[in-house]
């Protein structure tokens, strides 16, 4: 039968919201769609409580991973900084799911692990891009001509005021 192999990636206690979390497994898993496993993700000190439907799940050869995605129906200021519990496998008593190995094993005993969100503050927060412009001439006037249709792109994509071109 498949067993866990190692801790739950990665391995700081402190992950980001949106950040892939990876179990890894001793022996290739049977990822046909549907899943044959439960995943249940509860963040201590809140009503959130996901399970396998709502997360962004990915099953391949020896590992099983999985992201919240923060734009789908989450208060990020709400769980920042909040401890969260994942479990794997057969969740709840009346599940017949469970984590089986390629040959139809299954795992003797459910994963289960805990992280943080980091606690950062979101109106604090940069980031920078670089990009490359190929065959075109590199000159002030069309480095300045360029940046304001790279910056209302950003904004576009980013769904941001156009007004506020303070921060990009």
């Amino acid at each position: 039968p498949p067993g866990q192999y190692g801790q739950a990636l990665p391995l700081r206690d402190t992950v980001l919201l949106g950040e892939e979390l990876v179990v890894v497994f001793t022996e290739p898993l049977c990822c046909k769609k549907p899943f044959t496993f439960d995943l249940r993700v509860i963040i201590d000190g809140t009503d959130y409580e996901f399970d396998r439907e709502e997360l962004q799940v990915v099953c391949e050869n020896r590992k099983i991973a999985f992201q919240i995605d923060p734009t789908v129906g989450v208060d990020v200021d709400q769980i920042m900084g909040k401890t969260f519990n994942v479990e794997i496998g057969k969740v709840g008593v009346n599940s017949k799911s469970n984590i089986f190995d390629a040959n139809g094993n299954p795992i003797k005993r459910n994963v289960k692990f805990s992280k943080t969100f980091a606690n950062i503050d979101l109106d604090e927060v940069s980031s920078s891009f670089t990009f490359v412009l190929d065959n075109i001439a590199c000159s002030d006037d069309t480095v300045d001509a360029l940046a304001g249709v790279v910056k209302g792109k950003i904004m576009t994509l980013l769904e941001s005021d156009t007004s506020d071109t303070s921060r990009i």
